[in-house]
């Protein structure tokens, strides 16, 4: 009996190491991710204040060029002055590009201070109609493109960020495109949620190659391209 008494409590103890061994690595292994959660946290809080400071001395610049781009312009367009079409065009070309930073820098300064949401009630089709010029995007691309929108009717409104969500949208066409090498279709689907009908689902889809497992998981990640 004393034989049986004490290989029970042996086994016991060396159940209670067992368990006690798995809760202090599970607790070493919480404490690990959440030590690397904040030093990403710091690091990205670091990273905003130098792009803060980035944004502030590119933004001077940008301004005062895009100021003179301004002037250069409504003086060409005097009646006296008679610019050549390479002059013209040079100028155009100019005004995007000065433009394509301003966003640049526009976004960068979103990125160097906390992030909120402006919620309103959305129509998401009228949302998407906006967001997405079609002319614009045809632009990008020198293979033909079709744009296809897929509205359901009656569709509830839903609490958005307006601005935010057609510069998703905006990005989701821009890289639509990109993908199409051969050109393609894209399709802006809005639908009633299937299991919550009082949810509205909004889909952007192209006829690219897609990503594998793999991309798909990094595309998540902040500055994956």
């Amino acid at each position: 009996v004393e034989a049986t008494i004490i290989s029970f409590l042996a086994a016991a103890k060396k159940k209670q190491e067992g368990v006690l061994e798995q809760r202090v690595t599970e607790g070493a292994e919480q404490l690990e991710s959440t030590t690397e959660r904040l030093r990403q946290s710091e690091a990205l809080a670091s990273l905003g204040v130098a792009v803060a400071k980035i944004v502030h001395e590119i933004a001077r610049p940008l301004n005062n060029i895009f100021s003179s781009l301004q002037l250069q312009e409504r003086h060409f367009a005097t009646p006296s002055q008679k610019p050549d079409a390479a002059t013209v065009s040079f100028m155009a070309d100019m005004r995007g590009e000065v433009i394509r930073l301003v966003n640049l820098v526009n976004e960068l300064r979103e990125f160097s201070v906390p992030f909120t949401l402006n919620l309103s009630p959305v129509d998401l089709a009228i949302t998407v109609t906006e967001a997405c010029d079609l002319k614009q995007l045809l632009d990008l691309s020198p293979k033909p493109i079709l744009i296809e929108h897929q509205f359901a009717g009656d569709l509830p409104q839903v609490m958005a960020d307006s601005e935010k969500l057609k510069r998703i949208l905006i990005n989701l066409c821009k890289n639509a495109v990109e993908a199409m090498d051969q050109g393609g279709a894209i399709t802006l689907r809005v639908h009633k949620h299937a299991g919550d009908h009082s949810a509205v689902a909004l889909e952007v889809e192209d006829t690219g190659p897609g990503m594998d497992p793999a991309t798909l998981e990094r595309a998540a990640h902040p500055g994956f391209t």
